[in-house]
Formats: C-alpha cells, structure tokens, sequence
C-alpha cells in the first residue's frame, strides 16, 4: 500500500516537473537575452594606431564590422611598410580600411583655415596633397576627416563656414578626379542647427561634397538619454542631402568615465540610431568595445 501512494505521488508531481522553467541563454553582462535579431545596416570603428595589430582585424570580422577607420598616425608608429601591410591583411579579411585624417587641429593646437581674411589655400593644399596621396594607395577605400571645424569659435572670423565648406569641395574634386570610387567622410559635431554658428559646420552644404557624414552622437559626454539618439540622427538624416549618414556612437560611458558600456545598453544605442532609418553606425572606439556581432543581437 506505501508503494502504491508513492508512485500515486510521484505521478502527480511528474508534470510540475516536466514543466518548469527553463533557463534562458545571457548575454556576456549576464542579462536574458530573446531570441537573436538580423540587422542590416554599414557598421565602422575608429582605431588609433596602436590598434593596428592582427587581433584587432579578427575582432572587426568577428563581431561584424565592415569598416576600419585607421588614424593616419599608423605610419608614423608603424612605418610606412608595416601600415601598408596592415591595410593589405585587413583588406583580405574583407574589412575596408579609411585613412583618418586632422584637418585643422595639429600638435594639440587649433588651425584657422582663413588667414588675412581669406581661405588659406597653403594649408588646404597639404592636406589635400596628403589625401591624394592616401587614395592612391593600393586596399584603401576611403578617406576620413577629422577636425574639420572650429573649436567652438566660428562665429568670431567672418567666412569660416565658408572656408571649411571650401576646403571640403577643393578636397572631393581632387579625389573623385584620381579615385572616382574612393569614399570621403567626416566626423561632425552632434549639435544640429547649432554646428554652423560655433563650428563652421554646415550640413547640408557638407553634404554636397561629402559621400558620409558622421555625427558624434556621444550621448554619454552630452548627458543625454538613448531618446536623444534617434532624433539626433533623425536630423542629419533629413539634412546631409545626398550624404549617407553613419552615426556615430560612444562605445563607453563618457570621456569623464571611460568604462565601456554594457553590452545590453550598447545594443539599445545601436537600435536607436537605426530608429531614425536608413543610416549606418561607427563605433568609438576600438579598445573600449565589449565585442558582439552587430548586426545580430
């Protein structure tokens, strides 16, 4: 009779067993994930020099990015034999590499492109001769501009907007005219209506001669919620005219506190940026990333 309870017992508890929970799979940060989801979108990074190793290409490939935007430093740090071979590994990994160029900042001090009240054509030519020179070489795809703004300050020289608009066509004729496919981005400030009166950044006209234009929606050095992303780059979207938009996104939590954002919390960057819609991401920066694939999450 004890037997038969038991096995009486047993047969009752058995379905509460076959139906408890099961323990769902979590991300690298310990949190639940859902099923994965496909994006499509053209992702990038930017990299110092110091990151141009083999284990930085096989990261790219690895969690999905498609571009490597190198900082023209390379050649100095590296030589110009170990960059080229850089630039040739990651090319056969299927990664397209962009040469990061400073416009109008160097040596840790500012470069006003008027000079005597009018474009200094001097400077824009060794930028532009460098450039060319970058073009032509053998695996890379694009040029990438940094400092092409004011410091805060281009509402004190009259024609500085102009100036850095003039720059940026002097630079995409010469380029086209060498490298009809080469790709000519910049790294532009996030504060929209605002960008032409501190930093000589007018967008749409920027967006005449750029093939990217790429917001630093740094949300974190901006102290501004994952909201702000989308509209931000909602913006730009409806004001670079013919240039694509890749925006970019602080892959830690600000230059005050550079600890890398959680995994989870990135994703949700990512996803409001594609809000806005068709856009690309770059991230910054290589060395600060917690790696996952990108385009599926």
């Amino acid at each position: 009779m004890k037997h038969s309870f038991l096995i009486f017992a047993l047969l009752l508890i058995s379905p509460l067993i076959g139906c408890s929970k099961t323990i769902e799979p979590t991300d690298p940060d310990g949190i639940q994930q859902e099923e994965p989801k496909e994006y499509k979108y053209e992702s990038a990074m930017w990299l110092w020099s110091s990151h141009a190793t083999q284990e930085a290409i096989d990261h790219l490939v690895a969690s999905g990015i498609e571009t490597a935007i190198m900082n023209e430093y390379i050649f100095t740090a590296k030589g110009d034999f170990e960059a080229c071979e850089w630039i040739n590994n990651a090319a056969k990994k299927g990664i397209s590499v962009h040469l990061w160029i400073q416009c109008f900042y160097s040596s840790g001090k500012w470069i006003n492109p008027i000079k005597d009240g009018v474009p200094d054509q001097t400077l824009f030519d060794s930028i532009i001769e460098k450039a060319v020179k970058y073009a032509q070489m053998s695996n890379v795809s694009g040029i990438h501009l940094d400092y092409l703004r004011y410091p805060g300050t281009a509402y004190k020289t009259q024609g500085g907007t102009e100036a850095v608009t003039e720059f940026a066509r002097q630079l995409s004729d010469t380029l086209k005219k060498i490298n009809p496919k080469i790709i000519l981005s910049a790294a532009v400030m996030p504060e929209t209506t605002a960008d032409i009166q501190y930093y000589g950044q007018n967008i749409p006209d920027l967006g005449k001669y750029l093939d990217v234009i790429c917001p630093m929606v740094y949300k974190g050095n901006y102290k501004q919620k994952t909201e702000w992303i989308t509209t931000t780059s909602k913006w730009f979207l409806d004001n670079c005219g013919k240039a694509k938009v890749w925006v970019g996104l602080q892959t830690y939590y600000s230059d005050e506190s550079a600890t890398s954002l959680p995994t989870l919390e990135m994703q949700e960057d990512i996803k409001a940026a594609l809000k806005a819609g068709d856009v690309g991401v770059v991230f910054f920066r290589y060395g600060l990333f917690k790696w996952f694939t990108v385009n599926k999450f």
